[in-house]
């Protein structure tokens, strides 16, 4: 049965294609998060196939769908996959207009192709083969597919699992984690994230008399400049985590270098604390000192250290400055993310993957976070396993067909064979 499902699939170049071309088309960008388009499309063809499906709301817009194809047994296996993408952007900067879904020359081009509407396209894919051969599974195959992971998550899967819509034995996460030079890998690990604001307060005055006033731009810069040298600083990292940075290089250093950037400062952002500043406001006019200023900043953390050290780490840089009147708002958390390799789901996946690729599948961690950290924070076994991750968050987005046909028979022997099937 294994081997006739995955050759049905090896069929179906056009149908999943057509699947990722439809769901790019229904803009999902986020923010502003609105995805109901995009979620009522893949609800209504659900119910069409039969399954038992519900929408979840938190907010007007974040939508999310909670599907579950019933099995014979108890055991569960949950797909996860989210429906909204970042904006497109100028579209001057796009060879096809992003939300047209063009398919041409085997490749399927768009915002969200790859990040992540692939990965969707290729799990309803495997399941519409497994209903057309009418497989009966031996335990529930679920389907998540939800809103707000560009955006941290709270209204997506961190809200289903805060409201006990998540329960499963092992979980995929769709996000892409191959390379066409290496192929597909297992991601195990992700950094942890600190979304802050630093807040400087001073006093007006005439910019002709700036010593009169107290200049909070000035204030802000000063601390900035102390903030930027926490990647610096070596922590104490878990050996596991050290080899999980030394696997991802060989996957990771071909991109490294065609962006000039040396692989091994490359391995030593992810080890480290990383930190950005994404946007500064301060001032009111040219001619008053300014009162206030403001910078928001991403701070990313490695697995090994605690989301509360971090913070504590951060702070202590900003007081150490002893620069008054300046604060520390924290605007959104999460802790870094990592599946014991030694656990039997990882290697079950493994082992899969690597049957239908006949490749090897190495373990990596990435420098950024995904959804995968809100299962595995429930005990759930939890790997990300998708398409080529080649341009997400890029203009002239896209996904290879044979990609998505891949991804579905990897995803198809997943399923059959952890859950268990009779014909």
């Amino acid at each position: 049965m294994e081997k006739e499902i995955l050759k049905v699939i090896e069929q179906k170049e056009r149908e999943v294609a057509s699947l990722c071309s439809e769901l790019i088309k229904r803009k999902s960008e986020n923010p502003p998060g609105d995805v109901s388009e995009a979620a009522f499309f893949v609800r209504d063809l659900l119910k069409e196939w039969g399954l038992d499906v519900k929408t979840v709301e938190p907010e007007r817009g974040r939508v999310n769908v909670v599907a579950i194809l019933k099995g014979h047994g108890e055991k569960k296996l949950l797909f996860n996959g989210h429906l909204d993408v970042v904006p497109a952007g100028d579209p001057k900067n796009w060879k096809y207009d992003p939300y047209e879904g063009r398919i041409s020359g085997g490749i399927v081009y768009g915002r969200g192709a790859c990040d992540m509407k692939g990965a969707i396209a290729s799990m309803l894919t495997t399941l519409s083969v497994i209903l057309e051969k009418d497989v009966k599974l031996g335990g529930d195959l679920i389907f998540h597919f939800v809103c707000d992971e560009e955006t941290g998550g709270q209204f997506g899967t961190g809200y289903l699992a805060r409201e006990g819509y998540v329960s499963a034995d092992g979980c995929i996460i769709g996000e892409g984690s191959g390379n066409s030079v290496l192929g597909y890998t297992l991601v195990v690990a992700e950094r942890g994230v600190i979304w802050a604001k630093i807040k400087a307060k001073g006093r007006a005055a005439h910019g002709s008399v700036p010593m009169l006033g107290d200049n909070a731009i000035l204030k802000l810069m000063r601390v900035i400049d102390v903030i930027r040298t926490l990647p610096d600083m070596e922590l104490r990292i878990d050996p596991e985590i050290e080899r999980l940075a030394e696997s991802s290089m060989e996957y990771l250093g071909p991109f490294m270098r065609a962006y000039k950037i040396d692989p091994e400062d490359f391995k030593r952002n992810m080890l480290r604390m990383s930190v950005n500043v994404g946007v500064v406001r301060g001032g009111t006019k040219v001619n008053v000192v300014p009162e206030y200023a403001e910078a928001e900043i991403d701070v990313r953390v490695p697995p090994s250290v605690s989301l509360e050290e971090a913070i504590n780490l951060l702070r202590d840089r900003i007081e150490g400055t002893g620069v008054p009147g300046v604060e520390l708002e924290l605007m959104a958390t999460s802790e870094p993310s990592y599946q014991d390799v030694s656990h039997p789901f990882v290697n079950f996946v493994r082992r899969c993957v690597e049957e239908v690729t006949g490749r090897s599948v190495p373990l990596i961690m990435m420098p950024w976070s995904t959804d995968a950290r809100y299962i595995r924070n429930l005990g759930i076994p939890t790997v990300m396993l998708g398409p080529l991750n080649e341009s997400p968050h890029m203009a002239n987005e896209y996904v290879p067909i044979r990609d998505l046909v891949m991804c579905a028979k990897m995803y198809a022997l997943i399923a059959l064979r952890f859950l268990g099937h009779e014909a």
